[in-house]
């Protein structure tokens, strides 16, 4: 069985080639080994980190990760809006 970081490099390498029915093919087989043995991970995702959020982030499934980020958001808001407005400038918004 492949490692979750080869089956990551391999979806990150087919994602830049030019997307034929075998090049498709191949990224479905590899999303699913990927999504079936090391959970739901959004392809792409580079960032690593020993921290406690992302150690049980990593293993969240993906809308359930964006619903708690947006109600923590929505509660930053209205509790420090600078820090809020900060988080958004990062993010590109």
């Amino acid at each position: 069985m492949p490692t979750k970081e080869e089956l990551m490099q391999a979806i990150d390498n087919l994602e830049l080639q030019e997307p034929t029915f075998d090049t498709c093919n191949k990224l479905v087989v590899y999303n699913s080994l990927l999504d079936r043995y090391y959970g739901n991970t959004p392809t792409g995702v580079l960032y690593n980190s020993d921290s406690e959020f992302m150690k049980v982030a990593g293993h969240a499934d993906i809308n359930k990760l964006y619903e708690v980020v947006d109600e923590l958001m929505e509660c930053l808001a209205l509790v420090n809006p600078k820090l809020y407005n900060g988080v958004i400038a990062k993010l590109g918004g």
